[in-house]
């Protein structure tokens, strides 16, 4: 088996990880789609500047695309990341992920069977400002049957994605390159909203032939030569999300709050088990019944919290599939063996895979995510 860590970035010297932009050439990205370029800092107030300079949603040639929801005043211990700076960074288990989802025939069997009939938004919002139910309309239905009719109702178009956790976004804008979601949220602590939507605006920005993002007018503009990165199709937004913190999530939009697939890279990171229980309660929370929460971490960082995650969402009703090697994106953690074609059976090496990094699926098949109506009495709280 030929090594195939080209891609892991933990090597790397300080200026390709806190300073240059890493540029990410997403498999599995629409047929002359510019790569994604994620901008990093290796510290909250280099971030801050780096925005300013950068110019967070100026110039944007598709204005209102990326929506961004005001973050919590106050300042709270939810607010604060127990590891500061990580969200600055592209890390490993994000561009694992990212290029794993990215796959066509992973999409598709992620999205067959989408979970938790739900109204349209217009809808959805038109019954709560009614202050009807909708989840209890059919609520003597059995899973089954509310996925069979979410399957049959909702159609590619209307697949979205949330991510928690997203740091610089890597792994939900690496999905969004492809256009196969029609929306992806990418959601973290309000301290690291503003360098997430720049991330997100510089990557709907069309490219010029020499690679660079088009800035300024008149003679200072640059020719056009390329599409954006990520196809006007899909659209994007940006959230904060403190885990733990109900109305966060009851704050995110119907779609967002109950998607088709949520994403996280590295969640684990803590060894604070508080933390950990925020998370798996969130994630709770989001899934309805029949989606899934794809995650991929490095669990030689923090193997008991990794464990702990899995642990408490298997009791909020999810069944978990590790995924093989041999799913993952060539190049990105698929094993490469000589004299094999990509069809060939390839033999897992298990002690391996555990050591490192891993990608697992959690699909919802009990209990029940936030309810619009549970989500609009918390909105209403003061």
């Amino acid at each position: 088996v030929m090594g195939d860590d080209g891609w892991r970035r933990a090597a790397l010297d300080y200026r390709s990880k806190f300073e240059e932009d890493f540029v990410f050439a997403v498999p599995g990205a629409r047929a002359g789609a510019p790569p994604l370029r994620i901008a990093q800092a290796p510290s909250a107030s280099a971030a801050e500047k780096r925005v300013v300079v950068g110019g967070a949603g100026a110039g944007s040639s598709r204005p209102g695309h990326c929506a961004e929801r005001t973050a919590p005043a106050a300042e709270d211990d939810d607010a604060r990341d127990p590891i500061p700076a990580t969200g600055f960074t592209v890390w490993d288990a994000g561009v694992l992920l990212g290029a794993y989802v990215a796959q066509p025939e992973v999409w598709q069997r992620l999205t067959e069977r989408a979970g938790g009939v739900r109204e349209t938004p217009k809808e959805t919002e038109k019954d709560e400002a009614a202050g009807n139910d909708v989840d209890d309309e059919d609520s003597d239905a059995t899973h089954e049957e509310k996925e069979q009719a979410n399957s049959s109702s909702r159609s590619n178009t209307e697949n979205t994605v949330l991510e928690l956790g997203s740091g610089t976004g890597v792994a939900g804008l690496a999905l969004a390159t492809t256009g196969l979601p029609s929306a992806v949220a990418l959601t973290d602590l309000p301290g690291l909203c503003p360098f997430l939507k720049h991330n997100v605006v510089r990557n709907m920005e069309p490219v010029s032939t020499s690679g660079k993002f088009k800035t300024g007018k008149g003679k200072n503009s640059m020719k056009l030569g390329s599409e954006p990165a990520i196809p006007s199709s899909v659209q994007l937004a940006v959230a904060p999300v403190r885990w733990g913190v109900a109305k966060d999530v009851a704050q995110l939009h119907p779609k967002f709050r109950n998607p088709t697939v949520l994403l996280g890279a590295d969640l684990a990171y803590t060894e604070n088990i508080t933390v950990i229980d925020k998370l798996a309660q969130t994630v709770a929370w989001c899934v309805p019944i029949g989606a899934t929460a794809v995650f991929a971490s490095c669990r030689e960082h923090r193997p008991e919290s990794v464990d702990r995650l899995e642990a408490l969402l298997l009791g909020f009703g999810f069944e978990k599939r590790k995924v093989e090697r041999k799913e993952l994106a060539p190049g990105y953690g698929r094993p490469r063996v000589d004299g094999l074609n990509g069809d060939e059976e390839i033999e897992e090496d298990e002690s391996e895979s555990d050591a490192s990094f891993r990608v697992v699926e959690f699909r919802r098949v009990e209990g029940d995510a936030m309810s619009d109506m549970e989500a609009a009495r918390l909105r209403n709280l003061d």
